[in-house]
């Protein structure tokens, strides 16, 4: 089980201010190249891991999907991007098929946080079968615009 690290992180601006103090179901960030969207996203996914409300045994239990829409992209950038916060944060991250990163570790209040993220591409019309069954916390939707709509629905 990993020990605690600390993420420091501060939002870029006024929009990723908002987006982070928003609780709706569907949050959408649009803004320019290295306007810290990406950033925002993964830093906003691991609070969320942290924050789960556990459950009777104290456990924060979380499971994430990252989708982009070729498999190639999803490697030169999201999962790029997200090992570049997590990789000093601890867990493990695993180049499988598909690829995934998990952490565990013991919170100041007694409770565990136990967290994946797996990361798939959605580039075919009826990819939106890969996460089913898959039980999801959260979905990290990237470059939206670019996924089939289809899965999008």
């Amino acid at each position: 089980m990993a020990t605690s690290a600390e993420l420091r992180y501060q939002p870029q601006g006024e929009t990723l201010r908002r987006f982070h103090e928003s609780r709706d179901f569907v949050r959408i960030i649009i803004g320019p190249l290295g306007s810290g969207k990406t950033q925002a996203c993964i830093c906003e996914i691991l609070y969320l891991i942290d924050s789960q409300v556990p459950d009777a045994s104290g456990k924060r239990c979380s499971r994430w999907l990252a989708a982009r829409n070729t498999y190639p992209e999803l490697q030169t950038t999201t999962i790029k991007d997200w090992r570049a916060v997590t990789d000093r944060l601890g867990g493990q991250f695993k180049n499988d098929a598909p690829p995934s990163w998990s952490i565990a570790y013991k919170k100041d209040d007694g409770t565990t946080v136990e967290a994946q993220m797996i990361f798939e591409s959605f580039d075919m019309a009826d990819d939106e079968r890969k996460a089913r069954g898959k039980q999801l916390t959260g979905l990290w939707l990237q470059e939206t615009k670019e996924l089939n709509k289809t899965n999008v629905d």
